[in-house]
């Protein structure tokens, strides 16, 4: 999903339950499905993977004040933007979403905001000295294009984290997601783009405590939108749905061995 650019996003947390909650007439179905999402997996996260994915990368590359940190990603979350702000060093990001983001920028944040193309190589060449691309099955265009441009925008030695869920056998699909790629591509992707591995982490674990947090915040959740009138109470209820749909589903795929959530450590050569 695609937000347009002048969509008036209103909810982005939880109504004081200790009201009645009142919305506006213009908060239809996408403040619904924002504010679903929102409030299951956390203020800035469209996804159980979003804070996952964004922690490790923080984590794995561990950036140096002075570097220039990018971040290719289709929704970039309140992590990365704290990330930047508190060690002092520059975030380009390009995104899927770029008009949710801006909802969290504050005036001192130094992030560039830029909706990804394909084929336009936004990125640059030999500029960032750390790029994560997180969840990239959800930008548009061909992922080898994306990966073979995250690797020409990094400076010899610089490095690269690539997170997303893959899968490890054919076929494998979810609702209201896209269709993953083999863990295989993903390696034969950062070979071709001169990218050599240095380390593979299964974070499947980590997303299904994600998943276990964000059922239980969504109880609030249902407690909170029995107070909404209609048709705002519907439009909730319907995108929690699909939310819970999504969620169960993923956890079955994951605990059949047919989708992992995996990262790549890179080093350009």
């Amino acid at each position: 999903m695609s937000a347009a650019a002048n969509t008036k996003i209103v909810l982005l947390a939880q109504k004081d339950s200790s009201e009645k909650t009142k919305l506006a007439c213009e908060e239809g179905p996408l403040e619904s499905w924002l504010a679903v999402r929102q409030d299951m997996w956390g203020p800035g996260n469209l996804t159980p993977l979003d804070s996952v994915f964004a922690s490790r990368a923080i984590g794995a590359l561990a950036p140096a004040r002075g570097a220039l940190f990018g971040a290719v990603c289709h929704h970039l979350g309140r992590r990365l933007f704290t990330f930047g702000r508190e060690a002092d060093i520059p975030i380009e990001s390009f995104e899927g979403e770029p008009g949710l983001s801006r909802l969290e920028m504050q005036p001192w944040d130094k992030v560039r905001l830029t909706p990804w193309v394909p084929a336009r190589n936004l990125l640059g060449k030999e500029k960032f000295t750390h790029l994560a691309v997180l969840s990239p099955s959800h930008l548009q265009g061909p992922l080898d294009r994306l990966v073979q441009e995250a690797a020409q925008s990094l400076k010899q030695g610089g490095r690269l984290f690539l997170a997303d869920l893959m899968a490890r056998r054919n076929g494998a699909a979810l609702p209201t997601a896209p269709t993953p790629h083999g863990e295989g591509e993903y390696r034969a992707w950062l070979a071709a783009a001169g990218m050599e591995l240095h380390g593979e982490h299964d974070l499947t674990d980590d997303v299904r405590v994600a998943l276990l947090r964000g059922l239980h915040m969504s109880l609030n959740m249902l407690v909170n939108t029995r107070r909404l009138g209609e048709p705002w109470r519907s439009q909730r209820l319907n995108a929690f749905e699909k939310e819970l749909e999504f969620a169960v589903a993923l956890r079955l795929a994951m605990d059949r061995g047919e989708i992992a959530a995996t990262a790549f450590c890179c080093v350009r050569k």
